[in-house]
Order: structure tokens, then sequence, then C-alpha cells
């Protein structure tokens, strides 16, 4: 599945959205530890700092799972987003709607945020969560990350319930 959107806020752009590959490993990597590198100076307690070699790992050992779509977004002919949206299944006894999308991680690069490209990750990740006759989206944001909890808001995301944590040592 590829999508072609566009998004107005200012200017036209077009972003290019489709299921990243073996060969953009490099490329997403980047971006996503641009992402881990902003968690990490917000929160030292929580995240443990990492290499790009980390970051590289961990994207190729994902993009090829089962349970799990990396989407990448190109704008200028060079990728400037990803999204990895897990589908998780819960259940059947307690939950109406047992199989879920969920958003483990979204990153735009620090060059081109607030153009409308994580805007479109997320669109693009709902139509093909509809396409799999999926109908629940979710993810969890840190409260620090107060553009993501922005840009979660403004699509219709919803509070549902409070994650809470207390450090013990």
């Amino acid at each position: 599945m590829s999508g072609l959107f566009s998004f107005m806020k200012g200017t036209l752009m077009s972003v290019i959205i489709t299921k990243a590959e073996e060969n953009d490993v490099v490329e997403i990597s980047n971006i996503y530890h641009q992402t881990t590198m902003l968690h990490l100076e917000s929160i030292k307690r929580e995240f443990k700092p990492s290499q790009l070699e980390d970051t590289m790992a961990y994207v190729s050992s994902i993009i090829n799972k089962e349970d799990v779509v990396l989407f990448k977004a190109k704008f200028d002919n060079k990728i400037a987003g990803y999204l990895v949206l897990y589908i998780n299944s819960y259940p059947d006894q307690f939950f109406v709607e047992a199989k879920r999308g969920f958003i483990g991680s979204i990153g735009v690069d620090e060059n081109v945020r607030g153009q409308g490209i994580g805007n479109s990750l997320l669109l693009h990740a709902e139509t093909y969560l509809k396409e799999q006759n999926i109908s629940i989206f979710e993810t969890d944001v840190y409260v620090f990350n107060t553009k993501a909890e922005k840009l979660y808001n403004d699509f219709g995301f919803e509070d549902i319930k409070r994650y809470k944590r207390k450090f013990l040592k």
C-alpha cells in the first residue's frame, strides 16, 4: 500500500508514505535516533543512552516482523519521517475489539518538523488499519512531549486511561 497525501500549512507539500524496506534502515534510524535523544534529554532516568548503531539494529529487527508495520514518509526525495505500528491482539473475553493498532514510535526529521509529515503518517496508518478491519488506533505519549500530545489530540485521539509509574530506587 502506498499513498500520496498533501497537507496545507502555509504552503503545499506532498508526502509519499509507503512501507519501509531493508534499504531504508539507515535513513529511518537517523530520524529514530533523533527521537530517542529527545526522550533521553527529557527523562534521563527512563532511557539509557544509545548509539546510532543500536538504533539501526532495532530498526533492522522490526522491519520484517509479522506484527509490525514500519511506514516511511518521503519528502523532497528523502525519508523525512517514520511510524512504527504494532498490531496487537488482546483476550476476546475482556475486550469488544480484540485487535488494535498501536503506535510504538513516530518521528519526523528535525529539519522538516511542523510541515504535516506526522499528520500524513497518522492518516496513512489509520487508513491501513481500516483496510485490515481494525477499528481501534491507540498510542501513549510521555507527558513532557507536548508537541506529540498536540499532534495526537488534533488527529482525534482521546485520553482513555492514565499510566502511572513510581521509581523505587
